[in-house]
């Protein structure tokens, strides 16, 4: 009786659990940020919003059936066009709440924006005033990582390269779902296994995929070096790796590299199961790559099996023993004498592989022209091992620095470092026009030989700039380093810097308001990328309008990390003994205590919009007695109400200077130059500032900070070691 008492309260408790579990709703959606464009807004109550309120539910609920749907609603011009993705492994549930509370929240972050992007964990949700369909966005704005990191960075970084490559391969194949996920065992005791995902917008074609999908991984090495997860996220596709399952495993497996067993016993007869020794080396998922691609062009390569039936061993992928040749110059030492085994299965429909292939790769020299054409597959297979133009290089094997260009290449492009082709000079040495053999202009930076300062600088920059990936930060091509000689090799601004065009009476003329004002929304942008988004938060410290390139359409892009600063999460602030920048520009704290941070940005850029505001340089007011700083002369005269009056008379009254936009920009610089840095926004409160029509509530107060600028328009002062801080 008392057995039959326990069994009915047993009973009853598990369904009054099982009751309880089934009400329980699915939990909210992670998000993950979005991205919201401050250069065009629509207005409230209007066309377009109505338009958007059609869009953005049935969006939501198409994608809900097969995880992905685009659409355009209404007439031009108040056309929103938009699409939603659902990750590939999310059920039907998970992608109907997570897009439901996308368009929820969309609206929220981005309330009057005509384009937004919104990322959660298992979906994605697009819209914009322009039609992007079929277009490769190459922008990769949101970059996360969990900020552990790998007891063997080199083993793991090998593993995790080898998995992404086959994980892009798969995605950009599949056209029906350009997805893929996978996971691979790293070949070290107690380390980590990786799981990583990849996917498109279904609106891109396979090539396309593959194409946004390389963008997207070409930084690996730089940003992600013994990170043990990262996500980066862009617009038209994201990637994804974590040390941890994170995507549905019941759905299929996926790439998965094993620590080698212990060798079998030498009188063993061959057969079909994996044997390997207990050396380790680089994966082996490259070679499956070059496998298949040879298999695709009739290259077939020393494969054999028991059967000696090479081309149905390919095109099945049944087990096998497969003797692969690999080599390449700066791996060989690592790829002597190593083997691994290799197991491979998808979770979408098969292509060329089957349910599961198992490969076994041992090393090995062969004839000089089967070597070229593996290595060459191996380049096609791992694009961040192309150099530019022609001039291939392999990334070194840590993977933290740049292409690399030997002193000629880089003497030539420069014609022999010629004075008609100086583009200027700063800290760090001359700054040369180059181009490279295939025609692509760029900018030489070159170390001056005497230069301390320089030297510093060049190792800074390197150190920073190689882990950004913006399109509002100037982008690092490469470098040499050849006996005394070191150069930094840039992308090519055709406008040269903001400085070089604002305060030139004929050249301000290209700087209509909308120009200006889009300048301002590209510093933004540039800024929180680098103070929030990227994979280290960074305060630039010599933020200024000669250090603001502007390419050919007149877009913004923030150069010369010499004097940057990283800080790791726990770290607000940070202190030097004596600060390096430019006076004019540098905040109250940082030119006398030292004290630099985000906010110390802030106030640089606080000065920039006042310049391209009133077009005045910064050190132009230290003859005035009463306001001898920009600041100062700009908070009296809004303060007196005429803030007309500041306005650059080549734009002030012209049909595209909006005024409402330009008393904005000065409320919002105003609060930006505040003397303390706890009363100034930071970067993405002034986002959401200059993006929202309604009044700004927080009134400046009037900077008192002046300093005596020197002779010359511009100092930079010696950088010297710095020691970070938390607060």
């Amino acid at each position: 009786m008392a057995c039959s008492g326990q069994l009915n309260y047993f009973a009853g408790f598990f369904l009054l659990s099982l009751f309880l579990v089934l009400r329980l709703p699915i939990s909210l959606p992670a998000y993950l940020g979005n991205y919201c464009p401050t250069d065009s807004n629509f207005t409230s109550a209007g066309a377009y919003q109505s338009n958007l309120d059609l869009l953005l539910p049935s969006l939501a609920s198409e994608a809900i059936a097969t995880g992905y749907h685009n659409a355009t609603t209404g007439r031009t011009p108040d056309q929103p066009h938009g699409l939603a993705l659902c990750r590939g492994d999310a059920s039907s549930a998970v992608c109907r709440t997570c897009l439901n509370t996308s368009v929820h929240d969309v609206r929220q972050r981005c309330p009057l924006g005509k384009s937004s992007t919104i990322w959660y964990d298992d979906c994605l949700l697009r819209y914009s005033d322009r039609s992007f369909f079929s277009e490769v966005d190459a922008s990769f704005p949101l970059y996360q990582y969990n900020g552990y990191n790998a007891s063997d960075p080199a083993a793991f970084h090998r593993v995790l390269t080898d998995l992404v490559g086959v994980l892009v391969e798969e995605a950009s194949g599949n056209a029906s779902s350009l997805f893929a996920a996978g996971w691979a065992s790293v070949p070290v005791a107690n380390a980590s296994d990786v799981y990583g995902l990849v996917q498109c917008t279904r609106d891109l074609s396979t090539d396309d995929c593959g194409r946004c999908l390389r963008d997207a991984v070409a930084n690996l090495s730089s940003c992600c070096y013994g990170q043990l997860g990262m996500k980066i996220y862009g617009q038209s596709c994201y990637f994804r790796y974590e040390n941890y399952p994170f995507f549905e495993l019941s759905s299929g497996s996926a790439v998965l590299l094993s620590p080698p067993p212990a060798a079998s016993p030498p009188s063993a007869p061959p057969s079909t199961s994996t044997e390997t020794g207990t050396n380790r080396g680089v994966p082996c998922v490259p070679f499956l790559y070059i496998l298949k691609r040879q298999w695709m062009t009739g290259q077939i390569v020393n494969c054999f099996s028991p059967s000696n039936d090479n081309l149905q061993i390919i095109k099945t992928y049944t087990s096998s023993n497969c003797d692969i040749e690999f080599f390449f110059r700066e791996q060989e030492q690592l790829m002597e004498n190593n083997r691994y085994s290799f197991h491979f299965s998808t979770i979408f429909p098969p292509r060329l592989f089957l349910a599961v292939v198992e490969v076994q790769c041992q090393t090995k020299r062969l004839p000089t022209p089967q070597t070229e054409s593996t290595e060459n597959l191996f380049r096609e297979w791992k694009p961040n091992l192309s150099g530019l133009n022609g001039n291939e290089v392999l990334q070194e094997r840590d993977g933290s620095r740049p292409t690399s260009f030997d002193f000629a290449t880089v003497a030539a492009a420069t014609s022999n470092f010629s004075d008609s082709n100086k583009l200027g000079k700063g800290g760090f040495g001359y700054v040369y026009q180059g181009s490279l053999p295939g025609g692509q202009e760029v900018a030489v930076k070159r170390l001056s030989t005497n230069s301390h300062q320089g030297l510093q600088e060049f190792e800074t920059e390197v150190m920073v700039i190689a882990k950004l990936q913006h399109r509002n930060l100037v982008r690092l091509l490469g470098y040499c380093i050849q006996g005394e000689e070191k150069i930094l090799i840039y992308e090519y601004m055709p406008n040269k810097s903001l400085e070089a065009i604002l305060f030139d009476p004929e050249k301000k003329a290209l700087l209509d308001w909308p120009t200006r004002f889009d300048i301002i929304g590209g510093i933004i942008r540039g800024l929180i990328y680098l103070h929030r988004d990227s994979v280290s938060r960074i305060a630039h410290r010599d933020l200024k309008p000669n250090n603001i390139l502007l390419d050919k359409d007149m877009n913004p892009k923030i150069s010369d990390f010499g004097f940057a600063r990283i800080f790791m999460d726990e770290q607000n602030q940070g202190n030097t003994r004596k600060p390096a920048g430019t006076l004019g520009y540098m905040s109250p704290e940082y030119t006398i205590k030292g004290l630099f941070s985000d906010k110390s940005d802030v106030y640089s850029f606080g000065i920039i919009v006042l310049e391209l505001v009133t077009g005045k340089r910064s050190n132009s007011f230290h003859e005035l007695e009463d306001t001898p700083t920009l600041a100062g002369y700009a908070w009296s005269v809004w303060r007196e109400g005429k803030a007309d009056d500041l306005v650059d008379a080549s734009i002030r009254g012209t049909p595209s200077c909006s005024m409402n936009q330009v008393l904005r920009c000065i409320h919002i610089a105003l609060l930006c130059v505040q003397d303390r840095a706890v009363d100034r926004p930071d970067m993405p409160a002034v986002d959401r500032m200059m993006a929202n029509d309604c009044d700004i509530a927080q009134t400046p107060k009037k900077p008192t900070f002046t300093l005596e600028p020197p002779a010359q328009p511009e100092t930079r002062n010696e950088m010297t070691v710095t020691s970070l801080q938390g607060r």
